[in-house]
């Protein structure tokens, strides 16, 4: 068929739909290029006896296209001669191409070349119509490749199942015509997956050997019809009929995978797709030409995938074959009419193929895919990430060398493409990322937790149950020993229980029968009142009460924290006693179902070896009988032909005859007739020579015949085999019932590796994995092979860059050697000489540089080194060779000085100057040249004297200090930097010459220049310093510039980034430089990060003063540059992070003394009042104490702060603060400092511990005119108590609630929201106070000159303030936050408490105000009279339970305000005419007094006004203010002058008004805690499937060896020890609940007990009077015993532990029930002292509920006791 070249059909396989189920990986993505391959067709037919074209090799092609020119060389990945062979093509393309299939890979196969090329035979081979069907002579690609795909999945013992699609299209007229369809037109639609599919296109799959068997008999006219009854179907199928599905008219037999189990059941399949293809190849348009008999005039496409199942996945791949119609020259070709229109339309087709081919080549944006249907239809194939082969079919005849060359030039453009080839299973993966991920996750999570369970099973079986038969899985876990302990346990709690039932009995009636007396205490307190006058008894019981009720508050508070850490601990305890109990509960239904489910498994096991050994006996039978058949088959086919030998041997010795007679003919006939019979002569040979071929075909075939016959020998094998599974199968429950649990355990052990070890292992092979398949020895030999042309210089440089393996494998194999030689610039390699140096640098390291200078150095031939090559490259007109070579010197020199020595002994460093200077010299030059070759001059000059010496005597610094002015490009420059920089490096004369011509000069223009690139400013600061440090005389020179304060600065930050940048490669957390007298810099630098609780943000947040502190220690008079560098932003830029720019920011502050003593960090910079640092007219920070000097710019990556030490500090220490734009923003960061003067960096400073509090201003807890009026008493209070034994330094910062948050969530929004700024708010401020009265709102006086004044906030602003304290312990102090202005509606605020982190938890007690704490309220207006005084009686009242005489002391305030400015105000009271108590002074505008009162007794305020003078102020506006305890009745003594104002007591807060308080709590409020969002937690789940895939295959054996220990070892019931201790733990849970109802009833007749002492404690109060004394006895004596049980607690945690639980939780039980007997007789004292009626009034029922909680407590705790040793001794277990 290569005579006719017919290219009549062909094949494109497109990718179908995906499949739904996710396929595993089966390849790694490979960025590669297409593979070309070229054949040549024979010289017969219209190419007979014409001159020859090529000069063929294995991988080229070399021709002249016209006579005289240079030969033309073109290389391949194989070249296919015109001897070549099918077979030759299949094993090259077609056997590749099912590799790749088979491992998920679509692959494309196209066929190009003119037409009569040979296409059609390379594609599809020569076929001869036998009936219905072809017959093939030559088999071509196609059925090759159907024989070895059925083939390959056939026989794959792996894949359980495959299914083979077909559709067949051709492209007629920019039409397509579905060859499968009756050639109906179908239209080109979007795939869902990318690229174009055939909409409508009939679509063939075959899933059985029936069904493709009778698809063969089928022809074309019947698949256009529906398909009729198979009956092959029936005996698969079971229901005898075909499903087809009209929609989508594909035809597919209703039964499962079929699976093609030997080698002739896979060719007959694939024959049945061969007929299939062939029956469509019937509509094919073909039609004659000049150049062709049967001519395609259509591109034919044939669609194929394969679908196959192997285990639980399911994977599809594709293989696209595309034969297209050959080009046509019209004059050639001799095409008219309709021909001539197909011509047209087949070569524009072509041309759009060819330019999208360019484009995909050049790598062009666009690609026109869409111009023309072909090229859309190949989009896949091309574009995709298919793996690309392509057949150039090519004449080998000289008349054909325009279309040749075309064709060749196509298959050049194709080898410059890159395709991106990647299995279908990673794209699905990718795809569906999240959901299969999730998942799995679930999946590995649930293997995990099962084989936890199974782990503990070994455990406990191996510790425990040695000798014991085994139980299932889980009752593994309630083992007999935790139960024997569990029952132990239970023993001991129902003994203490008794115990302590009869113990509470005896208290019970202890307290029944017990009599207190106060006597004597309130004899002391007495005694302690004796010879006090009236003022100093009422201070001294103020004083007495107050430290009484401190005492109180703090025993509470105790109590509070040990009852929130009680129930944290029996909630965790009950919580697992509802575990246990559940446990147990299912423990029997559990033991019942394993069992069943062990003895189901078990049979099914059997059932399935039996079963499987049965099929594999009846399938070696089966195999036996087909072999039978297969021998009477063969022998049958023998003497057929055998017979038909004879018979041909007949017929030849007839022509032989005849031959005879002929001859003898010729002799007697005339010289007319001669030319007859001569032709006559040659048809006889001809027929001859057929004969004596099929003699040789029949030779060949009884041999073959001979062989299959000797095959059949392999019957004995085959029966042995049958008897030998037979034997197994008998043998296989013997085996398994020999092996016994321990035999079990040694086949695979039982330590396993935890899930996270195996992730990490799993992601270490992985990735060992893929680096390993990155390495492609086969690519590299292949450009060792091909080189040096441009292809295999292109793919060696993609080789390295993808992995630099390629490049020490590249140098193994003598590539570099091989690059050297063809750097040789003379003959037939000349020309790739400036491609090869190109490609030098890629394969460039310090072993290629060595390798380089062993063989480069060796003399040629022609006595030259080699290296001289590129010395001519260096000579050449092109700029290119020259650019190319400055491109190979540099990177042959970098690092490396004997190549730098190389170059210029043999005179290339001096051609290298030739060359710069002849470009930079040009009026125009070439930028790029340029700088490659300054780079090279950089490179040779690098620490290598005599070439300094030439470049400086060849007048090259002039040169270079010019390339480096502003006006030039801006690479160039840097460049030019970088050189003069290395040849100032300890060179003397190019210092002495960069000194004469004014170096710094170029240096100081460059850092002003105002250039874009950052880059050229530090590369001149950094060529400056390395002047300055290499040649010191030229500082004065400097010193001079006008600006050379910036420029200082500007050195400065080069040596900064100098010294982190070393720090960085290095991996150091700090470093320093230290200078000199004559290199006066010194710097530090040290690592730090962002991360959650110091990311606070900017000097505007709250919680600035979180974020990290350095001290930098630099004398007054010294030059500062600190340097704030972000390592992590260049990956934030490389992953297109779409969150919030991070702008950094620098602070600075002198340090304290504080500071220094504590080394901690400052924690009021942005509130402590100091002013902003001022700057020079440079821009210089001037840093003096008392300001802070700051950086606020909108910069990433970098920034830099200038400053002057202009007044010294503290032991000349700084505070540096590096931070950013938000709180909240993580990332790490270099912080570096360069001075001119001794600096260092010490390390960062230590943290606060913090707590936050938070409450709110409301329309009444505000103080509208600040402190000035009473209203300020209205805002919200909070109380601080020091718990330790010594004073503690306290800071509070107090905040707006909204604005924080605001400022917290900021980091959430890449940019800020538009609208007022939330700084528009009320002025804040902070006091703190001794509280008079410790458990009530602080309403004393707010001066300094007070006793109570503790602090307040120095400075007042809009959104944060501070105060800083000593709590010294014995007092209760009270933080009052003020905002100055009226709140329309609620305002959150924020109260940040800071103390030191070496105080023990608790030991600052921090809490907002209660409702408890509000006092009683009235408040009398009026005027003063004429004296200046108001007069008022003040008496208590009692309420309906209490009679006034009975209420007892209690504490009142009273303030007195004056609207009068100049006024001056005092108040005092009496009792019985006695004075009691006053103010010791006037104050002024208000006076206040806190005074106690005693209940039945009747006191008289009076208070005055005067003037400075002392005169009184007459009818002056007053009020007067009383705060009590106690309700009290107010009775003015001119009614006429004051009354009270019920209507304003609303507008202060008091016990009525508390309702509308929010008092606030102390939490961790949501935006003080990063939300890490989906991308940055993925950054943690986020895995790559195939690491999941292998975790899940390794959980899933551990599960089955698991299961075949248990399933071998398990067997049995359970022991009857477990079901012993199950009864006799029913019958311990029965007697657990007989005592606890006894208790509950002991309990019953306690509280009713309790409460007859309680009512006779109201008639004993009012004989016996107050005992204080005894409550404090009876509180510390309980506080005591809690502290006490609170240990013993912690012992009975201990005891808890992994140890022998059962006799030392005996032990602390014991002891902890002795103890709760002493907390029960510090009770009985408490209520002892409620019968007394110690406390009177509103106090006693307040005692009264405490006694209660306390006594709940307890039972509580009895409880838990009751309970502790169970569940002790089940966390163990």
């Amino acid at each position: 068929r290569l005579q006719g070249g017919s290219s009549r059909a062909g094949l494109f396989l497109c990718i179908g739909h995906p499949c739904r189920v996710m396929a595993p990986a089966r390849g790694k993505p490979k960025i590669t290029r297409p593979r070309v391959y070229a054949r040549i067709r024979p010289m017969f037919g219209r190419d007979s006896g014409k001159p020859e074209l090529f000069d063929i090799e294995e991988s080229s092609l070399t021709y002249v296209k016209e006579q005289g020119s240079e030969p033309i060389r073109y290389v391949f990945d194989k070249v296919f001669g015109m001897e070549s062979q099918q077979e030759e093509v299949y094993e090259a393309i077609g056997a590749t191409a099912i590799e790749q299939m088979r491992n998920g890979f679509n692959s494309t196969v196209l066929a190009y070349g003119q037409t009569g090329s040979g296409k059609t035979f390379s594609m599809e081979g020569v076929k001869e119509p036998e009936g219905n069907r072809f017959r093939y002579t030559s088999k071509g690609l196609i059925p090759r490749l159907f024989e070895g795909i059925f083939s390959e999945f056939g026989n794959d013992e792996k894949v359980t199942g495959y299914e083979l699609s077909l559709q067949f299209v051709e492209l007629y007229n920019e039409q397509l015509l579905d060859l499968f369809g009756g050639k109906k037109v179908v239209d080109v639609t979007m795939d869902p997956n990318g690229g174009y599919r055939c909409k409508d296109a009939v679509t063939h799959v075959c899933k059985n050997y029936d069904q493709a068997m009778q698809m063969c008999a089928l022809t074309a006219e019947d698949r256009r019809s529906p398909p009729k009854r198979l009956a092959g179907c029936a005996g698969r199928c079971g229901t005898g009929r075909v499903n087809c599905h009209s929609n989508s008219q594909s035809f597919v037999c209703g039964t499962r995978f079929w699976h093609a189990s030997t080698r002739d059941s896979a060719l007959s399949l694939s024959c049945a797709q061969t007929h299939r293809y062939d029956a469509g190849c019937k509509h094919r348009a073909t039609a004659s030409t000049n150049m062709n008999d049967q001519s395609s005039r259509s591109h034919a496409l044939l669609i194929m995938q394969v679908t196959w199942s192997e285990e639980k996945t399911k994977t599809f791949a594709s293989l696209n074959l595309v034969d297209l119609a050959g080009s046509e020259g019209m004059k050639k070709t001799g095409a008219t009419g309709k021909a001539f229109k197909e011509g047209i339309k087949i070569n524009l087709s072509l041309t759009k193929l060819a330019l999208v081919v360019k484009c995909l080549a050049e790598g062009s944006q666009h690609i026109p895919f869409r111009e023309s249907k072909l090229t859309m239809m190949l989009q896949k194939g091309l574009g995709g990430n298919n793996m690309l082969h392509i057949i150039l079919a090519l004449s080998n005849s000289a008349e054909q060398v325009q279309e040749s060359t075309a064709c060749l030039r196509f298959g050049q453009s194709c080898l410059s493409m890159t395709i991106d080839a990647r299995a279908n299973a990673v794209e699905k993966e990718q795809a569906e990322m999240k959901a299969v991920i999730q998942e799995q996750m679930r999946e590995i999570n649930d293997l995990a937790s099962e084989n936890e369970e199974l782990k503990r099973l070994f455990a406990e079986m191996k510790e425990k149950e040695a000798a014991a038969p085994a139980v299932h899985t889980k009752l593994i876990m309630l083992n007999k020993d935790a139960l024997r302990e569990d029952l132990r346990e239970a023993d001991n709690e129902i003994a203490e229980l008794m115990r302590a039932l009869e113990e509470k009995k005896k208290q019970i009636s202890e307290l029944a029968t017990h009599s207190a007396g106060a006597g004597g205490e309130n004899q002391n307190l007495e005694d302690m009142l004796m010879g006090l006058d009236a003022q100093g008894r009422a201070e001294r019981l103020e004083q007495y009460a107050r430290e009484q009720m401190i005492e109180k508050m703090k025993n509470v508070a105790l109590l509070e924290q040990e009852k929130r850490s009680f129930e944290q601990e029996l909630m965790r305890m009950m919580e697992l006693q509802k575990k246990l109990q559940a446990k147990l509960l299912s423990a029997e239904q559990d033991k019942l179902t394993e069992h069943e489910r062990v003895r189901r498994e078990e049979a099914e096991a059997a059932a399935e070896s039996v079963a499987a050994a049965q099929d594999k006996a009846e399938r070696l039978e089966q195999l036996l009988r087909e072999r039978e058949a297969m021998q009477a088959a063969m022998d049958a086919e023998s003497k057929r032909k055998q017979s038909e030998l004879e018979a041909k041997l007949r017929a030849y010795e007839e022509k032989n005859s005849a031959e005879a007679e002929l001859r003898s003919m010729l002799e007697e006939t005339t010289a007319g007739t001669s030319s007859r019979i001569t032709q006559e002569l040659e048809k006889i040979a001809r027929e001859k020579a057929e004969a004596e071929k099929d003699i040789e075909a029949t030779k060949a075939e009884q041999q073959r015949l001979r062989l299959l016959r000797g095959e059949s020998d392999g019957e004995a094998s085959i029966v042995a085999e049958l008897a030998e599974a037979k034997r197994q199968l008998a043998q296989l429950e013997a085996e398994r019932m020999a092996k016994s649990p321990e035999e079990h355990i040694a086949e695979f052990g039982t330590i396993f590796k935890t899930v996270p070890k195996m992730i990490v292992d799993a992601e270490r092979r992985l990735h060992v994995a893929s680096h390993g398949s990155k390495v492609d020895p086969v690519g590299v030999n292949k450009v060792i092979q091909t080189l040096p042309v441009l292809v295999a210089c292109n793919d060696l440089r993609a080789l390295t860059e993808l992995e630099p393996g390629n490049r020490t494998l590249f140098q193994n194999m003598g590539g570099i050697i091989k690059m050297i030689d063809y750097l040789y610039p003379h003959g037939p390699q000349g020309p790739y000489a400036t491609h090869v140096a190109r490609t030098m640098p890629c394969v460039m390291d310090a072993a290629g540089r060595k390798l380089f200078h062993e063989y480069a150095t060796l003399l040629d031939s022609h006595g030259q080194p080699k290296l001289k090559y590129l010395g001519a490259l260096l000579d050449s007109t092109d700029p290119d060779d020259k650019e190319h070579a400055c491109l190979a010197i540099a990177a042959i020199a970098q690092d490396y000085e004997p190549n730098r020595a190389a170059f210029f002994e043999h005179g290339i460093s001096s051609k290298v100057i030739a060359v710069t200077k002849d470009t930079c010299l040009q009026k125009m030059p070439r930028q790029r040249l340029q700088r490659v070759a300054i780079m090279a001059l950089s490179e040779l000059s690098m620490g290598y004297t005599p070439f300094k010496d030439a470049i400086v005597k060849a007048n090259m610094l002039q040169l270079l200090l010019d390339q480096a002015t502003p006006s030039h490009d801006p690479f160039v420059i840097k460049e030019s930097i970088s050189c003069l920089g290395r040849l100032t490096q300890m060179h003397r004369p190019t210092q002495q010459e960069l000194i004469r011509l004014d170096g710094m000069a170029v240096y100081s223009e460059l850092l002003f220049a105002q250039i874009h690139d950052s880059a050229i400013t530090e590369l001149a600061a950094l060529a400056l310093v390395n002047l300055v440090s290499e040649a010191p005389e030229c500082t004065a020179t400097i010193e001079k510039h006008p600006r050379y304060a910036s420029i200082h600065f500007e050195m400065l930050a080069s040596m900064a980034r100098a010294l982190y940048g070393s720090m960085l490669r290095a991996g150091q957390e700090t470093a320093s430089s230290a200078g000199s007298d004559a290199f006066p810099f010194w710097g530090a630098a040290a690592m730090g990060e962002w991360k959650d609780g110091n990311a606070g943000g900017d000097r505007t947040h709250t919680s600035f003063v979180d974020n990290p502190q350095y001290i930098v220690k630099a004398p007054p008079g010294a030059h500062v540059c600190l340097v704030l560098h972000d390592v992590n932003e260049d990956q934030r830029q490389k992953n297109r992070s779409k969150s919030r720019p991070l702008f950094l920011r620098l602070c600075v502050t002198a340090a304290t003394e504080e500071v220094l003593e504590t080394r901690r960090r400052i924690l009021d910079i942005n509130s402590s009042g100091n002013k902003p640092s001022g700057t020079d007219a440079e821009g210089v920070v001037q840093l003096m104490p008392g300001t802070n000097g700051f950086i606020d710019i909108a910069k990433t990556r970098e920034i830099m702060m200038r400053c002057k030490v202009k007044e010294g500090a503290p032991n000349d220490s700084w505070v540096v603060v590096p931070h950013v734009g938000c709180s909240h923003q993580h990332s790490r960061y270099v912080l570096a400092v360069f001075s001119d003067k001794p600096v260092t960096l010490e390390p960062e400073l230590q943290s606060y511990e913090k707590k936050i509090l938070t409450s709110a201003w409301t329309p009444l807890c505000t103080a509208p005119k600040s402190i000035s009026t009473a209203r300020w008493r209205n805002c919200p209070q909070f109380q601080l108590i020091n718990m330790a034994e010594t004073a503690s330094p306290v800071q509070v910062l107090l905040s707006y609630g909204e604005r924080d948050a605001f400022q917290n969530k900021r980091y959430l929004q890449v940019v800020d929201s538009t609208g007022a700024t939330l700084d528009e708010r009320p002025m804040l401020s902070l006091y703190v106070m001794k509280n008079n009265v410790p458990d009530k709102r602080y309403v004393g006086m707010l001066s300094p000159q007070v006793e109570n004044y503790v602090c307040h906030s120095l400075v007042t602003n809009a959104w944060c303030v501070q105060a800083k304290m000593s709590l010294e312990p014995g007092n209760v102090y009270a933080l009052l936050v003020v905002m100055a202005e009226p709140s329309p509606s609620v305002t959150p605020l924020r109260l940040t408490v800071y103390t030191e982190p070496e105080l023990a938890e608790g030991s600052i007690l921090a809490k907002p105000l209660a409702p408890e704490a509000e006092w009683e309220f009235k408040i009398l207006k009026g005027t003063t009279d004429s004296n200046g005084m108001l007069t008022c009686d003040l008496t208590a009242t009692g309420d309906a339970f209490t009679r006034p005489e009975d209420v007892g002391t209690f504490q009142a305030t009273l303030v007195f305000e004056c609207d009068d400015v100049s006024a001056f105000c005092s108040i005092s009271t009496t009792s019985d005419g006695k004075p009691h108590k006053q103010t010791p002074t006037y104050a002024q505008k208000q006076a206040v007094l806190s005074v106690p009162f005693q209940g039945g007794k009747n006191y008289t305020m009076v208070t005055r006004c005067i003037t400075q003078k002392q005169e009184p102020i007459v009818h002056g506006s007053v009020r007067v203010l009383v705060y009590s305890a106690k309700p009290m009745t107010l009775i003015p003594s001119d009614p006429g002058l004051i009354s009270l104002d019920e209507v304003d007591a609303q507008n202060y807060v008091s016990r009525d008004t508390s309702k509308d308080i929010r008092y606030g709590d102390e939490e961790v409020p949501e935006d003080t805690i990063r939300v890490h969002d989906e991308d940055e937690g993925a950054g943690d789940n986020s895995m790559d499937p195939a690491v999941l895939q292998l975790v899940m295959k390794e959980l899933e054996q551990q599960r089955d060896q698991l299961y075949v220990y248990t399933k071998s070892s398990l067997k049995g019931e359970g022991p009857q020890v477990l079901e012993d201790m199950r009864k006799q733990i029913t019958e311990q849970q029965i007697k657990l609940e007989k005592i606890s109802m006894e208790l509950a009833s002991a309990k019953a007749v306690a509280e009713a007990k309790s409460a007859a002492a309680a009512s006779n404690a109201a008639a004993l109060a009012a004989q016996q009077g107050p005992g204080p004394m005894q409550v404090i006895a009876a509180e510390k004596e309980l506080y005591m015993q809690k502290q006490k049980v609170k240990t013993l607690q912690k012992q009975l945690e201990d005891a808890s532990k992994p140890k022998d639980a059962s006799g030392e939780a005996a032990a602390l039980h014991k002891q902890l029930i002795a103890e709760r007997a002493r907390a029960d007789d510090a009770l009985a004292k408490l209520g002892k002292v409620d019968n007394t009626g110690a406390l009177n009034g509103s106090r006693e029922n307040e005692l009264e509920k405490e006694v209660a909680a306390l006594r709940a407590m307890v039972e509580v705790q009895k409880k838990q006791i009751s309970e502790g040793g169970k569940s002790a001794a089940c966390s163990i277990q």
